[in-house]
């Protein structure tokens, strides 16, 4: 299938790998300095992830998943590009105000459970999670690297549309499955469904 938009979500490479291969389909957020208020908005619902090495540490995830950094090493793209392969489609959003809550994240995604506390308390308590659907590149779209991609920040505008040909990583059974998971874990929580 196309995919296409003019937005990047910044997302450390080892996330976005986690995401290609249907081991994470949630992505975290907290908002980045450069954001207004450095609150972030999950104002986009279809985008690709813009992989990044800023601030990723194989310390920060659960331990059986540091060997993704080690898939990531060997695939170094051209000096001033971007490889865009993982272009993912929001399905719901959910407000997390409770460290207690974030058990219900437990096996959904690679990041340690310090490293989601640490997110969680960074400046005041709360965490957005997004379930999504992925789909990958089988030939990656490549953007150009510009200086306005750089600093500490969630979106990132192309000011151009990029698109592809994708796959889904997961098929519909699959991804009904993760989605009723969702629906069960986070009931109650502030959320809504797109």
């Amino acid at each position: 299938m196309r995919v296409e938009s003019e937005w990047g979500f910044k997302e450390w490479a080892v996330v976005c790998e986690a995401v290609a291969r249907g081991i994470q389909s949630i992505l975290l957020r907290k908002g980045g300095i450069h954001e207004h208020g450095g609150t972030f908005t999950p104002e986009h619902d279809r985008f690709w992830l813009f992989p990044t090495g800023f601030h990723q540490s194989a310390n920060e995830l659960a331990p059986e998943f540091a060997p993704l950094t080690e898939a990531l090493a060997s695939r170094t793209p051209p000096a001033g590009t971007i490889p865009l392969r993982e272009f993912v489609r929001v399905e719901a959003v959910a407000w997390l105000d409770r460290e207690a809550q974030l058990d219900r994240l437990a096996g959904k995604q690679i990041l340690s459970r310090e490293t989601l506390a640490k997110r969680f308390h960074y400046r005041s308590p709360g965490l957005y999670v997004l379930l999504v659907r992925a789909f990958v590149a089988d030939v990656p779209a490549t953007i150009e690297s510009r200086p306005e991609f750089d600093g500490c920040k969630s979106w990132v505008p192309f000011g151009r549309l990029v698109a592809a040909d994708a796959r889904p990583v997961l098929d519909d059974a699959r991804f009904e499955s993760i989605r009723d998971d969702w629906t069960a874990n986070l009931d109650g929580l502030k959320a809504r469904t797109r």
